[in-house]
């Protein structure tokens, strides 16, 4: 049985409607992360400036490092 024109389009409404409601978070995310105001709601225009405070703390460094060692698993021992 061949689906008639319309059920064809609610399909690809249907695919597109679940893409964007999974992916436009992620692009609205990377969007603003480039926000030069400190609040999310207001654009103050582009920026990299808190990419530029993200790679001066330390902290947030050094749990990225355990975090890249703990993914990578134990060492083997050297015999």
């Amino acid at each position: 049985m061949n689906p008639t024109l319309g059920q064809k389009l609610l399909r690809w409404a249907v695919l597109v409607l679940g893409y964007a409601f999974l992916y436009l978070p992620i692009v609205l995310l990377i969007v603003y992360s480039f926000n030069s105001s400190r609040l999310t709601t207001v654009w103050a225009g582009f920026s990299t400036k808190w990419y530029g405070e993200l790679l001066r703390d330390r902290q947030i460094l050094t749990a990225a490092r355990s975090a890249s060692a703990s993914r990578s698993g134990p060492r083997p021992r050297r015999p």
